[in-house]
């Protein structure tokens, strides 16, 4: 059931509100010519949608919590934390996924 596990009514709810993102970026563009407003939304596309797997110290020495997020929320989490492994991991995926969105375009 969709209510009963939280994590995937979080990430129904993140792609929801980011369908509405990638609307308004592409109407936003609305100046731009059809192929550049594509190749932009396709990469916010590609960066909001790449997941990327994480790993977090919990507060008992040696344990860790794992999981998966945006690629863009890891690499964010890696700067604030100083973790270079997360960032570049972020990172990583966060430029695949924007490469593989604008070669679909």
């Amino acid at each position: 059931m969709l209510f009963a596990d939280s994590m995937s009514l979080l990430w129904f709810s993140y792609y929801g509100l980011s369908l509405l993102v990638l609307l308004a970026v592409y109407f936003g563009l609305a100046f731009l010519p059809r192929l550049p407003r594509l190749i932009v939304t396709w990469g916010v596309a590609g960066a909001m949608w790449m997941p990327a797997s994480y790993r977090l110290p919990l507060v008992e020495e040696g344990e860790f919590y794992s999981g998966w997020a945006p690629s863009a929320m890891v690499a964010a989490v890696g700067v604030f934390e100083n973790s270079a492994t997360a960032l570049r991991n972020g990172l990583l995926w966060l430029v695949l996924g924007i490469a593989l969105a604008v070669c679909r375009t």
